[in-house]
This record gives structure tokens, sequence and C-alpha cells, in this order.
């Protein structure tokens, strides 16, 4: 019996059926659309979440059968799924019980099975929401995986899941597994139960047997794991009410982020709507020394009370607003702050008018006008997330926008290029020549750089569905002691895989640091995971007169139609570090054997290859740490053909 604890609040415990395969239930129904609430009751009895369901007796169960096109298969021997789900003013709880006939738990099981997504959503009339936090809830290598797989079209945010418990709790000789799961609210902002009686709610169970894929839904969505839509789907809940006597309430702000000179929605929810007899409600915002207040005026019985708190004229910052809920005998009931993000959109016009004058004035210096885009990138993004931004975006990069963009003011004012001085991971950007625009990218400068000093540049390419951030982090931390400058470029998407204009502005940006700082011109390297690895093969490939050297991590050779197998068998002069694991679920270990055959068919040099036994898509980095720092050192291009300008995919 395998069993694993996440310290935390949000808690899963698993039981499931393993046995010899049974004869699949072929029984196909085909039904309407599921539409109909599901009811998710206060959690009076649920004490502990340590696997055993003796504390669900009383909640409903659903059925999750349903397949992507609205088909469901009848329960049958090799998968059945239920679940019933519940709440309290801690947390929301979900138990599954599966039947399964075969389980395996790969890397991101969650993914490609057996585990499952738990995506939550604002409600909408059409069910379809861009505004979701989605769960991924699995076991890996026999220990609890549980990881936030988008929010608002966001894959994988940095959001803390510290406090997640996850318990595996297998009974082999029942053939069941049983998923427990317990959420902290603060996980799931917006959503408070007292205020928001109703929400959306999709589970979507992935089944792996021996090697195929199945999927089951709560509410059928196509595109519940997928970057073509930022929507997904699922099917309306309603939260119980409370047990008689529970003296409680929660607020709920219906914005994270708002302009100067508005109002901010904001609503409280009580377990008894006596509460709010003579009550009123207070708040302060910011630094403001005195507490505004409001009586509630509700309807008999009213269990909610929606209010507006005014945002005055404050510059762009994040402000603190503290909230109470004082009853008619002065006892406060409830007392919270909620951070906000206001941005002053006046403010970033004439922030914006004073960076395009220096950028057009005779007296700023052409090195002055190169590095004047890493301060309007800043501006533009902010104008952007005022323009798009969902209510619950998050403004956490808001938030890292306008620290960046008070230090190249400050550079600005003082006449000096935007952070030519700065060390560390931070933004630039370039105008592009394909279409004039701004595009942003990520660097890291090491600290002891020297610009009399020519530096090697390892070019970081990012993953599908995720950004340069997190990218340019791991490569500094793979390279922070080796001299080595970094560059990540966002390429135009997340999603490109470096074809057409998102790579070409790879090699944009190449250009664009090499003007910006002292790079050894044979000593550009190539580094990228799973669609980096693959960028990787495909411009390091199509580049060789600027390309020392390529690391691909799990990468494909073909995509989109394109396969690159014509190029390696031409190709000279560029090193190659190339890594894969035959556990390899998402970019099978047959892309880089096949590699691997060509060049060695035609005795090719510079070429290092780990084939990792067992390993998934990644996982094996540090087994690897060190012999790919003692490649990247030796990685030099050599021989004629050199360019300074860059190349063309």
């Amino acid at each position: 019996m395998a069993v694993g604890r996440i310290s935390g609040t949000l808690v899963l415990a698993l039981v499931t059926a393993v046995g010899p395969s049974a004869e699949t239930d072929t029984r196909r129904v085909r039904t309407p659309e599921l539409k109909a609430t599901l009811d998710v009751p206060y959690a009076t009895d649920i004490k502990s979440i340590d696997g055993e369901i003796t504390d669900w007796r009383q909640v409903p169960r659903y059925p999750v059968r349903q397949r992507r096109s609205g088909v469901y298969l009848a329960p049958g021997r090799d998968l059945s799924v239920e679940a019933a789900f519940a709440y309290d003013l801690d947390n929301f709880y979900a138990l599954l019980e599966v039947s399964d006939d075969h389980l395996e738990f790969p890397s991101r099981a969650w993914r490609y099975g057996d585990g499952f997504y738990l995506t939550f959503a604002e409600p909408t009339p059409t069910f379809r929401s861009n505004s979701y936090i989605s769960f991924g809830l699995s076991l890996e290598g026999g220990r609890p995986d549980v990881v936030v797989v988008n929010r608002d079209g966001e894959y994988f945010p940095a959001v803390d899941v510290s406090g997640v418990q996850f318990v595996a709790v297998p009974e082999e000789t029942a053939r069941r597994i049983v998923y427990e799961v317990a959420i902290p609210w603060m996980l799931l902002r917006p959503l408070q139960p007292l205020v928001d009686e109703r929400w959306g709610l999709n589970l979507i169970y992935v089944d792996r047997d021996e090697g195929q894929r199945q999927m089951v839904f709560l509410a059928p969505d196509r595109h519940y794991d997928t970057e073509e839509t930022d929507l997904r789907i699922t099917r309306p809940i309603s939260f119980g009410a409370a047990p008689a006597g529970l003296r409680a309430a929660q607020f709920r702000a219906y914005r994270a982020h708002t302009r100067a000179n508005s109002t901010l929605p904001v609503a409280v929810g009580v377990t008894d709507a006596r509460l709010f007899s003579g009550a009123r409600v207070t708040w302060r915002v910011g630094g403001d020394p005195v507490s505004d207040s409001l009586p509630v005026k509700t309807e008999p019985n009213a269990r909610q009370f929606r209010f507006e708190i005014p945002v005055g004229d404050s510059p762009s910052k994040t402000l603190n607003v503290g909230l109470a809920l004082v009853a008619e005998d002065d006892q406060i009931v409830k007392e919270t702050t909620i951070p906000l993000l206001v941005l002053n959109r006046q403010r970033l016009i004439e922030i914006r008018a004073v960076l395009e004058a220096a950028a057009n004035s005779a007296d700023t210096t052409d090195r002055f006008r190169t590095f004047l885009p890493s301060a309007l990138v800043h501006v533009q993004r902010l104008e952007a997330f005022l323009a798009g931004a969902t209510p619950f975006a998050d403004p956490t990069i808001a938030v890292e926008d306008l620290d960046e963009l008070d230090l190249a003011l400050a550079d600005v004012r003082a006449g000096r290029p935007v952070f030519a001085a700065r060390r560390g991971i931070f933004r630039h950007a370039h105008r592009s020549t394909l279409d004039g625009t701004l595009q942003p990218y990520s660097v890291f400068i090491p600290a002891d750089y020297d610009p009399r000093q020519d530096h090697p540049l390892l070019v970081a390419l990012h993953g599908s569905g995720v950004d340069e951030r997190q990218t340019v982090e791991a490569a500094a931390h793979l390279v922070a002691d080796l001299g080595w400058i970094v560059l990540a470029p966002q390429a135009r998407g997340l999603s490109d895989w470096y074809q057409g204009d998102s790579g070409r502005d790879v090699l944009e940006c190449i250009s664009d640091v090499r003007q910006r700082y002292s790079i050894d011109a044979d000593r550009v390297v190539l580094y990228g995971f799973s669609m980096g690895g693959y960028g990787a093969w495909r411009l390091s490939l199509h580049n060789p007169e600027i390309i020392a050297g390529a690391v691909i991590l799990s990468g494909a050779l073909a995509h989109g139609g394109e396969d690159l197998i014509s190029l390696l068998e031409t190709v000279r002069g560029v090193g190659f570090f190339v890594v894969h694991g035959t556990a390899d679920n998402a970019v099978s270990v047959d892309h880089a054997r096949r590699a691997m055959a060509i060049l060695r068919a035609r005795d090719y040099q510079g070429v290092k290859y780990l084939e990792i036994p067992g390993a998934a898509h990644g996982g094996y980095l540090k087994r690897i740490r060190s012999d790919l720092r003692t490649w990247l050192q030796h990685c030099r291009r050599e021989g004629a053909g050199r360019r300074d300008g860059p190349g063309v995919p």
C-alpha cells in the first residue's frame, strides 16, 4: 500500500482497485450535456482527511463517465468513477471512488494517467469561463504530486501549493482507489461560498492502461488542457446552507485590480441572516487614517450584502483594503485585509510621453536609444493589462512591471541607458525589424560581468504554454558561476514552436543582446526543454554559422509537418548535447534515437547523448548537471564561415 502526504491544507486520498484485466463494458449511452446543478453540502461530518470514506456517507455521489463528445460509458469493471463534494469555512472537499483494473503513474500522471484534474471557474450563462484555476493531482514515483496546471490561460503559474496534502490509500483486494481532497479557499480566490452560492466545477479523470489513455468528465470539455482557447467548461455547483447557530462571515472583492478614481465592488456573506441586523461594514483603503462605514441594509432573510468602496486618485501601486463586519453590539464578526492593485492610466500616458520624447531627442546617443525599449515594454504591458485583464487576473506580473518601470525611469532621468549597469535576472525588449513591435525577453547578467571581456551566451528556449521567466531562472542556476550570460526570448507567444516569426525573434534577440553586451560570437549555445528542445534542434540546424552548440532536453525532431532529419544529414560544426528519458510519454525517446543513429552513421564529432533509463518527460536535471556544465565549457564554434548578423530560419 502506497501512502503519501504533503503538509498543508489541500488533502487528497487515493484508493484504487488493482487486479487482473476485466472485460470492458462497451455499452455506450448518448445523453444531453449535463447542466443540472450539483449540490455541495456543508461538511458537518468530515473530521479528517485520511482515506476513510465513512465521513462521506451522507454526501451525494455523482458519476463521472462522460467522454469529450458527451457520450458516456456505462460503468464497467475496467473503469468506474464516482465523486462527492462538500465544503466548510476552511476548505472545499472532494472524494473520488475509482474502480480500475490497471494502474500506471508516469510523470505528470494527472495528464497522462492515472490521475485527475479539478477545475474551478466563475459561472457564466454558457458554462464557459476564462476565469478559472485547474489543479492536477496524481502520484509520481509513489509520492503525491499536486500542481496548478493552469490559471486563466497561464500554464503552471507560480502558485504556492505548500498547503496541499495528498494521501494515497490503494485497496488492492477490492480493486479500488479513493481520492479525498481538501482545498483551502485561499487557493480558490475569489470564490467564497458564503457569498458565491453557485460556482462552476469540472473533474476530469485520466485513465491509463498499457500506455493508452481514456478520459471521463463531469462536464465534457474538448479543450480541458489546451492552449487553443482560454475558455473552460464546468458544471454548476450550489453550496448548501451552513449549520444553524454557526456565527461566521466572509468578504469577497469583485476585482483584484482597478483603476485610480474608480470604485471596488465588495460583498459580505454570513451564515445566519440575523447577523446583519443592526450591523455595519467598515473599510480603510491603503494608509487612510480613518475608516469609512456603511450600515448593512438587506431584504429580510438575505445572507449577502453588496457595497462599493471608492478608490481615489492613487498612484499605480498595491493598496491593502481593510474590511470588517461589525455587529449591532459592536462585536467584530469578521475582519480581513484584501490586497488591491491600483493602476493610474493618466500616469502611464505621461510616462510613455517622457520615454518617447527621450527616444526622439537629438541629444540622445545611439546606445541610450538602444536600451529605451526595455523601459517602454513595461508601459506597454501595463497598458495591455488595463485594457484586457480579467477582473481576477493575477496582478503579480503587473506589480513586477511597475517595479521594473520605476527602476527604468530612474536610469532615464539620470541619463543612463536603461538597465545597462544592472546585474542578475530582469527583462529587456527590442524593437522588431519584422513589424516594429516591442518584443520582450529576459536576461541573466552575472555579477562579475566585465564589458571589456567577451562572455559566452546561453540562449534558453521556453517550453510550451509557459513564458520565459521560469526558463531564465533555471538556466541561470545552471551557469551562474561560469561567467555565462543567459538570454531567454519570449518568442512572440507561448506555443509557436520557434517556427516562422517566433524563430526569427530568437535570432533578433541574439542580435540585440550582442549590441548591448560583450558576447563571444564563437560561444553562442541554444538550450531547450520539450518544445524548447525542438527549437534548439531547429534553430541550430538552420543557423550553424552563428550557433556553436545546442542542448536538447526531451525535444522532438518533427512538429507541424516539419521534419528536421534531412538537416541532420548535412549539418556541420555544431555541437549537440542530447538527453532523453526512456519512459517519456510526451515526446518519445525514438526522436533522440533517430537523431543519434544519423549522426553516428556520419561519425559526427561533438555529440554527447545521455539516455536516462526510466526517466519521463524531464526530472533528470540533477543527474546530468555536472556533465552538462563540463560540455558547455568546452563548446565553441570553430572554423571559417563566421558572420556577425543573425541567420534566417
